[in-house]
């Protein structure tokens, strides 16, 4: 019987060894690793070396527990009865904190802490009371915990280990336990029993026996003293790295010597999350490499993996993550909650939209139906919803009547990973649901709606040939050629940890030298940060990329992690290679195509406000629309508009107008929410910029035809076009000075020659119809001068090409003017002798140069038609920088999300 502790540090081989014996022995194999993401990744392994696994095999001690009791996993009391359970107990333990935000998890941490310790309740409480005072903290905490294990209605994930601590029974030629740095007391002995029946028994242990009081293996090394009796055998030479990344491995988190050379490491520091992972994308996509040569690493993916799958997937990128994903966002899980809102009697109308029109959602009307009932909706409120919830039956039967996929694989035949995901909401909400069943309708979609967040599941996912993605706790076994460790801010990574509400450290010392139960120190968990920390950077064979962003949503900047400054401290002129704000935006290259921003439009949608003309589904409505749009963008403006996707034109270029040419030059993204989409910005309450547009507009243009005053026309346009809406302060003012504006450039207007007002054009440019109005076109003797109104405080001339696209629906062309009625003068172009006809500064052109400016923006045109039409759609702002200046009708969804940052910029790296 041999018994051996596989010293090393990362990169020594203590896992292959571990797979190696388990691929060498011919009996029966036991490989014991910390998590199921981590045993189904060693299986693989396994699978490449073994036709089969036979009786060889790979658990965790969780589903060794389950075989070896008999209690299935699932069957367990889950996290909604403990969630209740618990409620009930600190409600007489605790009446003052129990309805706290944060106590009852508190609270469940600490029952979990004191179950691992493998004594029955009534011994934890003698300890207790033995050491604590009577209305101590301590004491209440092992009194309540006692009430709460007595109220569970059956065993829980901790009380199968204790369980399975006395039913083992099984034996084995070769047990293996690798992975783990530290045990609680069940596991620990659950080891010890199957050790004693084992042939052969290896433990791993990340230690250096010369080096036994680094800080990062603190815990190991405390470990180690557990197995003091087994026999030790070293790994010295790093089998995975060389040069800076083995002697980095080290190093690390020791005297600082700053001599190793940076070439196969880097630090981004990126300007938000959502460009951090672009760039690893774009990096992975223009590596040469095999996808699979690439890991990506994060403290933890929580909230972060619609951002990484959206990003890589821009990029035609497989991206596998490995471990469970939150469900509670995904939109079946939207779905849930609206529907359970509605059985507590608190639910906003207008959000039942989504609902209705969501493919998981049974008995719901047709959308002819939905679109006629939605201003009803807002106005009357809950009882004219166009379903009425049910009342009958338990939660969890109305759950199987309401919701299900049969909808949606009408819509999507042949299956998806969206519909995959939402099969594994559907189920873990029945769950939940089935636990409350004894509860009254409304308090029981109360419980469940409280939990929907915190739902999780692991994605079927089985590629291969993909970059994969874990959390920092799942990398332990992981290595590959190059390692992106992302994420890396300081409120990220390292995770900051609070003292105990019940117990402090202090305590917990004083505890376990008196009662000898040995409660896990929170101090302990810097050490555990550092050492995932080591563990994430260490998987690297050739190359190590870290990366942070350096701006939260708001632009607010966020420090980088410590742990950089480690890192920097063992290299020389490792520095962060810094991307400034303005660079953040997607390469020409890298071409947005219409079908990868429908969804984007839709998600959008399905949160604005709904109004009559919207014809995009709701972001319930599009299965792809929550995966792919759930990123950070910013919403400070609400989409109000868009075409029907079935009615976007079959060829974008076949008609432009002169302003979206423009838009096109500007930033092409642009063009396509304005002109392809149809997308603009809700209208602002009041006067907005359109609207005061609009009425001096159309008022300039009465003043034309109407002899009488000015100041009448426009009274009477303003009366019509703001008929019932309530002005204000600042409406008012508002008002007096559009007054002013057209009084004064009517009286100018009546002075000049004017041949057409709001002229229509549509002129032949090859095979593109250009169109657009004129807002003025005068008759000199010269010949005709454009005058289009801006009502504005500022005009971009340089790259604009309206006014020259404007000379094309000219006979005679004179020149084109922008009249900046705020102003009262004029900027652009006119040939010489019309000077005096206009104020301002204005550029004097003779004819040839107007007739080359026509014959420019033709071949301006033919461009622009043909990038439209070979779907050059990339987010290319001629002008980055005006992204933070102005506010675009993409505004929202434009991945460059430069303009969160209006509010500060200063927060631009120098």
């Amino acid at each position: 019987m041999t018994r051996r502790l596989l010293l090393g540090r990362a990169g020594t081989g203590k896992t292959h060894a571990c797979l190696d014996l388990v691929s060498q022995n011919r009996g029966t194999s036991l490989l014991l690793v910390p998590t199921y993401s981590q045993a189904e990744h060693l299986r693989h392994l396994l699978l490449d070396r073994l036709p089969g696994l036979q009786e060889r095999a790979v658990e965790t001690f969780e589903t060794l527990a389950e075989r070896a009791t008999g209690h299935r996993l699932r069957d367990l009391v889950g996290p909604a009865v403990k969630d209740r359970v618990a409620a009930r107990v600190l409600k007489d333990f605790f009446p003052d904190a129990a309805g706290q935000a944060g106590f009852r998890a508190e609270f469940l941490a600490a029952v979990k802490e004191i179950k691992e310790q493998g004594l029955s309740p009534s011994e934890a409480l003698a300890k207790a009371e033995a050491h604590f005072t009577v209305k101590s903290r301590g004491r209440l905490l092992f009194r309540a915990y006692a009430r709460y294990d007595e109220a569970l209605p059956g065993p829980d994930h901790e009380d199968l280990l204790i369980r399975a601590r006395d039913a083992l029974t099984e034996t084995y030629d070769l047990f293996c336990v690798d992975g783990f740095h530290d045990f609680t007391p069940v596991q620990h002995e659950i080891v010890r029993r199957l050790a004693a029946r084992a042939g052969e028994t290896v433990v791993t242990l990340p230690l250096d026996p010369q080096d036994p009081r680094h800080p990062i293996f603190a815990t190991a090394a405390r470990t180690r003293e557990a197995f003091a009796d087994y026999d030790d055998e070293t790994l010295r030479e790093n089998r995975r790295s060389t040069g800076a990344l083995a002697a980095l491995e080290q190093r690390l988190f020791t005297a600082p010597r700053g001599d190793l050379a940076k070439g196969e490491v880097e630090i981004l520091a990126c300007p938000s999350e959502e460009d951090e992972a672009d760039r690893l994308a774009r990096r992975v996509a223009r590596s040469g490499r095999r996808f699979s040569d690439f890991l990506i690493v994060r403290r933890s993916f929580d909230g972060c993996h619609a951002v990484y799958r959206a990003a890589f997937r821009r990029y035609g990128i497989p991206l596998r993550f490995f471990g469970t994903e939150p469900l509670g966002r995904t939109p079946a899980a939207r779905a849930i909650a609206i529907w359970l809102r509605t059985l507590c009697g608190a639910v906003d109308p207008a959000s039942l939209l989504p609902l209705l029109r969501s493919p998981y959602f049974f008995a719901r009307p047709e959308p002819e139906e939905v679109d006629r009932t939605a201003e009803q909706l807002r106005v009357n409120g809950v009882a004219d919803v166009p379903f009425a919830p049910d009342r009958e039956g338990s939660l969890g039967d109305l759950l199987r009547r309401r919701f299900g996929l049969r909808d949606a694989l009408i819509l999507d035949p042949d299956g998806s990973r969206d519909l995959a995901v939402a099969a594994r909401v559907l189920a873990a909400v029945q769950h939940e649901a089935d636990a409350v069943a004894d509860l009254p309708l409304a308090e029981a979609a109360q419980q469940v709606l409280r939990r929907l967040p915190e739902l999780r599941g692991a994605p079927p996912d089985r590629r291969h040939a993909c970059v994969y993605a874990v959390d920092a706790t799942e990398a332990r076994q992981w290595e590959r050629p190059v390692v992106c460790v992302a994420g890396l801010t300081s409120d990220a990574f390292p995770r900051q940890h609070r003292q105990d509400l019940f117990l402090r450290d202090e305590d917990r010392r004083e505890f376990r030298e008196q009662q000898d139960l040995a409660m896990p120190l929170r101090a302990r968990r810097e050490d555990e940060e550092r050492y995932l920390f080591y563990v994430a950077l260490t998987r690297a064979r050739e190359r190590l990329v870290l990366s942070y962003p350096a701006f939260d949503e708001q632009g607010t900047p966020r420090a980088p992690s410590p742990y950089l400054e480690e890192m920097r401290a063992q290299f020389a002129g490792l520095e962060p290679r810094r991307f400034p704000l303005a660079a953040q935006q997607v390469p020409v290259g890298d071409a947005l195509v219409r079908e990868d921003l429908l969804p984007i439009v839709a998600d959008g949608l399905g949160r604005a406000e709904i109004h009559d003309e919207v014809a995009l589904a709701a972001s319930l409505y599009d299965l792809y629309a929550v995966p792919r749009a759930e990123l950070a963008w910013p919403r400070r403006l609400t989409l109000a508009r868009a075409r029907p996707i079935e009615a976007l034109p079959r060829d974008p270029a076949r008609r432009l107008s002169a302003s979206g040419i423009n838009d096109y030059l500007r930033c092409p993204y642009l063009f396509l929410m304005r002109r392809v989409l149809r997308v603009q910005a809700a209208r602002e309450p009041g006067l907005d910029p359109m609207l005061r547009g609009g009425i001096v507009h159309k008022a300039l243009e009465r003043v034309a035809l109407d002899p009488r005053d000015p100041a009448a026309i426009f009274d009477d346009v303003f009366s019509e076009r703001t008929r019932g809406l309530a002005l204000g302060l600042e409406g008012e003012a508002q008002r007096r000075w559009m007054r002013r504006v057209v009084v004064r450039a009517g009286a100018e207007l009546r002075r000049q020659p004017v041949e057409h007002v709001e002229k229509e054009f549509h002129v032949p440019v090859g095979d593109v119809e250009l169109f657009g109005y004129v807002d003025r076109i005068d008759r000199y003797e010269a010949g005709q001068l454009v005058r289009d109104y801006k009502t504005g405080a500022s005009v971009q001339l340089e790259g604009n090409i309206q006014l020259d696209a404007y000379l094309l629906a000219l006979d005679e062309p004179a020149g084109a003017v922008f009249e900046r009625l705020k102003k009262g003068d004029a900027a652009g172009f006119v040939v010489d002798g019309l000077e005096d006809a206009v104020r301002g500064n204005v550029e004097i052109v003779t004819p040839a140069q107007l007739e080359e400016r026509r014959t420019r923006t033709r071949g301006t045109i033919a461009t622009v038609a043909a990038a439209i039409r070979a779907g050059k759609l990339a987010v290319r702002p001629r002008d980055p920088e005006s992204c933070t200046r102005t506010k675009c009708d993409g505004y929202d969804l434009c991945r460059v999300v430069r303009a969160r940052w209006l509010a500060k910029p200063s927060g631009e790296p120098k």
